[in-house]
C-alpha cells in the first residue's frame, strides 16, 4: 500500500521521509491496535463469569490472564498492540473448549435488591 512513496516507486520524492515513516508505523500497528474493543469485551466477559456466574469461570480467569501480558507491556513499555496476539488466541481457546465441552454456566444466583 505505501510502498509508492518508497525510492522507485510512482510518488517517490513527493511525500517527506518523516511522514511516510509515521505513515508506515500507523500501517504496520493498527491492525493490532483495533483488538483493544475485544480486549474490552473480555472484561466484560470476566465480570459475567466472576460477578454475574453466568458463564463458567475458567472463562473468565483464562481471559484475564490472556490480558495480562499485553496490559504489563503497555504500562511498562507503551506497546498497545499485544492484544492482537493474546486476544485471538483467547478467542480460539475458549470458544473451542465451550463448544467442546459445552457452555454450562454456574446457576445464578437470586438478584440482590438494588439499594439507590
Amino acid at each position: 500500500m505505501l510502498a509508492i512513496y518508497l525510492p522507485g516507486g510512482l510518488n517517490a520524492g513527493e511525500y517527506p521521509p518523516e511522514g511516510t515513516a509515521v505513515l508506515f508505523v500507523l500501517d504496520d500497528l493498527l491492525p493490532f491496535l483495533t483488538w483493544w474493543g475485544a480486549a474490552v469485551s473480555v472484561l466484560a466477559i470476566a465480570w459475567l463469569a466472576w460477578r454475574e456466574r453466568a458463564l463458567p469461570r475458567w472463562v473468565g480467569a483464562l481471559g484475564l490472564l490472556a490480558l495480562l501480558p499485553p496490559l504489563a507491556l503497555l504500562v511498562v513499555f507503551g506497546m498497545p498492540g499485544l492484544f492482537g496476539v493474546t486476544v485471538p488466541l483467547w478467542l480460539i481457546v475458549t470458544g473451542t473448549a465451550m463448544a467442546v465441552r459445552g457452555s454450562a454456566a454456574v446457576p445464578m444466583a437470586p438478584r440482590r435488591p438494588v439499594v439507590v
